[in-house]
C-alpha cells in the first residue's frame, strides 16, 4: 500500500516519506511524510514500543 500508492501520490505533490512496519505479524505500521522544499531527511529512527524506550534503531542517510 505504502510503496505502491501512498509514496508515489505524495511525491507527485512535493513530499517524501518513509514507512516502518509494526513489530510482529501485523501488516500495518506508521508512515511519515515531509515537504521536500522545506525539510531534508538527515536520519531515521525507529522506536519499538514493545522494547525499552532507550533503544533506537537509527539509519544515517
Amino acid at each position: 500500500m505504502y510503496d505502491k500508492y501512498l509514496l508515489p501520490l505524495m511525491q507527485r505533490r512535493g513530499f517524501d516519506g518513509w514507512y516502518s512496519n509494526k513489530a510482529g505479524q501485523v501488516s500495518e505500521g506508521s508512515a511519515l511524510f515531509y515537504r521536500t522544499s522545506i525539510f531534508e531527511l538527515v536520519a531515521k529512527c525507529v522506536r519499538m514500543f514493545m522494547h525499552s524506550m532507550r533503544q533506537c534503531i537509527t539509519w544515517e542517510i
